[in-house]
């Protein structure tokens, strides 16, 4: 854990390695190295925060269940499961002749220990979501665990694939730089270990050659985060970047019909939302549904995504995006400043003040999307006003503060999606039970109706009877607009003609089993 990060060897243009970086390992072809805008601030898995970093955290451990390639539910540290007739009690059996990196077995002890910790408030912003649901963890013998539900969740194996509720290795919990509250250096059963890590900066793998799986190609896979989208196109140019997220969208249309590069877009089930604070203390009138319903009818998404994100976005028809089983059209999403000054006008809100806040580095275009929003509120008479761009490690702490401690925070651009197929997670953004510090309902919306749909989606086995549940939500939600959607993000990820192998799956993409292309 010793090895100086590769990122700080970057110029401070951003643009060059150091000789005896990235440029000197890429000669031997051992190491990957992917160039993000943005780093995870935590590695521990109870404490994952964004769907995007997943995949990073999945180099090194592991859930009972994944998703592949394909978006189909797999086995994955579990082999099969099994539930009770009632949907309170389900059993999994696990994978034999699995070990931790550390050399330690994976067995039903480990399982219990990992999702006790993952449920315990001791642990250092766990986020268990839905899984809270899970009562009790159950070891029947070495190689089988029961988990046991405080009410039926129909898609508890889905929820399981996430990384917080990846696997560690019991004894690595309590061996240092780790504790039981914060693991720095999560130990896993994956196809890598952690090489080293700088919060929001650079993050390395080794390869786990004793992996019970298939083995990757590479070596070492390194990601580096370069906010700067001009500096992440210009690495790969150099070569001392095989893989980037996000390069600079005017680009797209060249970097298209470029030969020494594939683009490849990830699917679109992340949408770009201006999460609106329904508890403003300072701008009380956002408390106002018909307001918040004015301001959605302000925004031009077409535009937006034509001009701004260059086709990078599919106009949304809900909250969630139309490739998440559940979907329904809920709504009018149409541009209609008219209506937006006459809703504005009925509720004595002409005068409305309102900042918008979003992250740099993390979503694309997010700034300047940010700013068309507020030019477009600007057009319907509201003084909106535009905060810096915020570093998103800042960012995560500014919009996900309890209500008491939301301060002045009016509008802020997020991306949320499902993370697994199924409403659910995407969709509990605007529970009330996840309102921060509990989830991440940064809205604070907190509707008796919808909570209580949610709750019924939720336990219902039937899956026509739970898409027509989650349907109701996503009217009601449209109807008290605690959130401006804006689009289904489609993020580009531009990789070297050398390296083939990348998998776009749900909301990211997958480097693991990326190799030299032939």
């Amino acid at each position: 854990m010793t090895k100086a990060p590769l990122r700080a060897s970057l110029l401070s243009a951003g643009l060059i390695l150091a000789a005896f970086g990235h440029a000197a390992i890429a000669a031997d072809g051992t190491t990957l190295t992917t160039v993000l805008p943005s780093g995870p601030t935590t590695i521990d898995p109870p404490a994952t925060l964004t769907g995007d970093f997943f995949p990073l955290i999945n180099m090194m451990v592991e859930s009972l269940t994944k998703f592949d390639s394909s978006g189909a539910l797999v086995p994955s540290l579990a082999t099969e499961w099994s539930s009770s007739a009632d949907g309170l009690v389900w059993t999994f059996s696990l994978r034999d002749g699995v070990s931790f990196t550390d050399g330690t077995p994976f067995n039903a002890e480990a399982v219990k220990f990992s999702l006790d910790r993952l449920l315990s408030s001791g642990t250092t912003n766990t986020r268990p979501g839905t899984l809270a649901a899970i009562s009790a963890v159950d070891v029947i013998d070495d190689l089988t665990v029961r988990l046991t539900l405080s009410r039926p969740f129909a898609a508890l194996p889905a929820a399981l694939s996430l990384p917080n509720a990846a696997i560690l290795s019991p004894t690595s919990v309590t061996t240092a730089p780790n504790t039981m509250a914060l693991v720095t250096a999560p130990v896993g059963t994956g196809p890598y270990q952690l090489d080293h890590f700088s919060a929001g900066d650079e993050l390395g793998f080794i390869r786990n050659d004793n992996y019970w799986g298939d083995a990757p190609y590479y070596e070492r896979q390194v990601y580096l985060a370069v906010p700067e989208e001009g500096s992440r196109l210009a690495l790969l140019r150099s070569g001392e970047a095989d893989i980037i997220a996000q390069p600079p969208v005017s680009e797209i249309p060249t970097l298209l019909n470029d030969p020494e590069v594939t683009v490849t877009f990830t699917p679109t089930s992340y949408m770009i939302q201006m999460i609106i604070n329904t508890v403003d203390a300072n701008e009380t009138r956002l408390q106002d549904p018909a307001v918040r319903r004015a301001l959605s009818y302000a925004i031009d998404r077409r535009t937006i995504i034509d001009r701004v994100l260059f086709g990078a976005g599919v106009m949304p028809q809900s909250p969630l995006a139309a490739s998440v089983f559940g979907a329904c059209p809920a709504g009018d999403f149409s541009y209609d400043p008219d209506r937006a000054r006459q809703l504005l006008a009925d509720a004595g809100a002409s005068d409305l003040n309102v900042q918008v806040i979003a992250p740099s580095g993390r979503y694309l275009q997010a700034p300047i999307v940010a700013q068309a929003v507020a030019g477009y509120l600007r057009d319907v008479g509201v003084n909106a006003t535009m905060g810096n761009a915020i570093d998103w490690a800042t960012y995560v702490s500014t919009v996900y503060r309890a209500p008491s401690e939301a301060g002045d925070r009016d509008l802020a651009l997020l991306g949320f999606g499902a993370s697994y197929n199924d409403p659910s997670q995407a969709l509990s953004l605007f529970q009330g039970s996840n309102i921060p510090p509990n989830g991440f309902n940064a809205s604070y919306f907190d509707d008796a109706r919808v909570n209580d749909l949610m709750s019924q989606a939720l336990v219902n086995p039937d899956q026509d009877a739970r898409a027509d549940l989650y349907c109701q939500v996503q009217q009601a939600l449209v109807e008290q607009a605690p959130s401006i959607w804006l689009y289904a993000q489609s993020a580009p990820i531009i990789t070297s003609a050398e390296v083939t192998g990348i998998d776009a799956i749900n909301l990211w993409f997958v480097t693991t089993y990326a190799h030299p292309a032939e």
